[in-house]
């Protein structure tokens, strides 16, 4: 299975898959605005997960600082 969308995943959002896999609806401005949709959401969770890793990493530079 060949993962065209990530937004496609999702159940609520499975017409993406569908548009970007049909030859009917074949129309490329509408692909690329799309698949940038799709990079903005994992801009977005890129940024999330870099959030969450920074704020574990300060809670565990105080356990150890404390530690000392």
């Amino acid at each position: 299975m060949e993962i065209k969308s990530i937004l496609g995943l999702l159940d609520e959002f499975q017409y993406i898959t569908k548009i970007l896999d049909s030859e009917l609806y074949d129309n490329p401005s509408m692909n690329c605005g799309l698949y940038r949709v799709d990079q903005d959401c994992l801009d977005q969770l890129k940024k999330a997960v870099l959030s969450a890793r920074d704020e574990q990493l300060k809670e565990i530079k105080t356990v150890i600082d404390a530690l000392h």
